[in-house]
């Protein structure tokens, strides 16, 4: 299983997070990050169309520094 994070949460990276939640075989989402702890409240306009996130995200870590999450996450799943 692939273990994967989406950095920003604007309209293309809520479309990637819903891509990518759609793969819940084959994916894993660990972490999200974006500097506005709100943005995956709210629905996003892309050329696609609103995008909003209808998922369970409870179990994922939430950041707002990317260098942060790296940090954490790659610690996390290395066993430090």
């Amino acid at each position: 299983m692939l273990k994967c994070a989406v950095i920003g949460l604007g309209g293309l990276g809520k479309l990637h997070l819903n891509n990518l939640l759609s793969l819940k075989d084959d994916v894993q989402i660990v972490a999200l990050c974006d500097v506005e702890k709100n943005k995956l409240k709210e629905t996003a306009d892309t050329n696609l169309g609103k995008q909003e996130t209808q998922a369970d995200l409870d179990n994922i870590s939430f950041y707002t520094d990317a260098e942060e999450m790296l940090k954490k996450e790659k610690n996390e799943y290395n066993g430090n």
